[in-house]
């Protein structure tokens, strides 16, 4: 056999370089032995047993690289490991994670470049790693993202995390949770040793609570008059009408490309949705004239050639409470009216499987294994259904709107000028 094993009464160094082919055992090191591969590099093998009592065997260096003198004394260590029931496999990999740990922190890995790092080989892959990303370089990174990763403390991660807790706790949560991506990455990647203690863990559960605000038949009518007065752009405006159309995520609404509508077949098709499944949403006649006028360019909803971020939505909402023009509705965001069109559609009748087909959503359990029909057609039927309600529902709040204005403007005309509490006397 080529690498068949010969037994020499002394290993000695000149034999180790005439070595051509097979193997060369060293008599008075037992295990250590010599081989010579097919392309003519010899390397140095320690075989032993395992805890299990299994043979196993461990490359401990190439030669001359390394010499008989040193591989001997290599030998002698991985030996005193063995005697002790212990795998020198293991021993060795943990040098080589603390070396390759010391020469990281060395050359200043720092919390941001392993984020970085992160973000380049794992959030990049990610349908929604966008958002982990801006978490992290926004909230987190600007307060700890100059530390060591190796010398970061639980101390520093809450003092990134506390006041963040108080103003957002959901983004708290997902911050933290990047953190920990982060860390995890790092140490598969062998660039963090893997005695470093991880400065998240300890750190207790945000509570995040569930939100279930669904908007009444009042506040959509509400809604709808203040999108109409103006105090959000357009842009903003119609992707919050067709958010309430069509029950699709609103960032799938801002995302949303003209060559994904087909307005002859009254279709939008989803194709870079959370999930990162292929779906179609039939357009009712208020959705499709939201979007005939907004074809002209790649995006339907386009910021600087780009499309709309979600965040705008906020922010649109946050500007006009502090201009003092803020929306009649308390404590709603964009994603409630994904919320309030589901609720809408059930309290109408609509059948559960198109309801969540509706939504984009998978049915739960063996059902959405074996049923894989996509209710085009019913959804078509709910989604007008929905969207005539919706109308009815605006023309009669703005009917009643008018009937109130017009009752009460000659009590408004007696008093007008006039103070209706008289004033009290100021005292000497």
């Amino acid at each position: 056999m080529r690498n068949a094993l010969r037994n020499v009464s002394t290993l000695t160094t000149l034999a180790c370089e005439r070595l051509r082919r097979g193997s060369l055992g060293d008599p008075t090191h037992p295990g250590l032995r010599i081989m010579a591969r097919p392309s003519g590099a010899k390397v140095w093998i320690y075989r032993f047993r395992d805890p299990a009592g299994k043979m196993a065997q461990l490359l401990v260096g190439s030669f001359p690289a390394l010499s008989l003198a040193d591989a001997r004394a290599e030998w002698r260590t991985h030996r005193a490991v063995r005697d002790k029931h212990g795998d020198p496999r293991d021993e060795v990999r943990r040098r080589r994670e603390a070396a390759t740990a010391a020469a990281t922190r060395g050359k200043g890995y720092t919390l941001t470049r392993a984020a970085e790092s992160y973000r380049k080989e794992h959030l990049s892959k990610l349908v929604r790693g966008d958002e982990q990303w801006r978490i992290l370089e926004r909230e987190i990174l600007p307060a700890i993202g100059s530390v060591l990763l190796a010398d970061l403390k639980p101390s520093q991660v809450m003092a990134a995390v506390v006041p963040l807790r108080k103003r957002a706790p959901r983004v708290a949560a997902m911050g933290i949770s990047a953190l920990r991506g982060v860390i995890k990455h790092a140490r598969s990647m062998n660039r963090l040793d893997l005695d470093v203690t991880d400065p998240t863990t300890g750190i207790p559960t945000i509570p995040q609570g569930r939100r279930s605000r669904a908007l009444s038949d009042p506040e959509i009518g509400r809604l709808l008059r203040w999108l109409d007065s103006g105090v959000v752009s357009r842009t903003i405006a119609d992707v919050l009408r067709l958010t309430l159309f069509t029950g699709a995520r609103s960032g799938e609404v801002c995302a949303m490309r003209t060559r994904d509508v087909d307005v002859a077949r009254k279709m939008w098709t989803h194709t870079h949705g959370k999930t990162g499944d292929v779906s179609v949403t039939p357009l009712s006649a208020p959705a499709l004239a939201i979007l005939r006028k907004r074809l002209a360019e790649e995006y339907v909803f386009p910021v600087r050639s780009n499309a709309i971020k979600q965040k705008a939505l906020s922010v649109a909402l946050f500007a006009s409470r502090e201009a003092g023009n803020a929306c009649p509705i308390d404590h709603w965001t964009s994603h409630d009216l994904r919320r309030t069109t589901r609720t809408g559609l059930a309290r109408l009748g609509c059948p559960f499987e198109i309801g969540e087909s509706i939504l984009g959503h998978r049915l739960p359990g063996v059902a959405g294994v074996y049923n894989v029909y996509a209710y085009a057609d019913e959804m078509r039927k709910w989604l007008d259904r929905w969207a005539k309600h919706v109308a009815e529902t605006a023309r009669l709040r703005t009917r009643d709107a008018r009937e109130e204005t017009a009752r009460c403007a000659p009590y408004r005309a007696q008093n007008e000028g006039a103070d209706t509490v008289p004033k009290r006397s100021k005292r000497a």
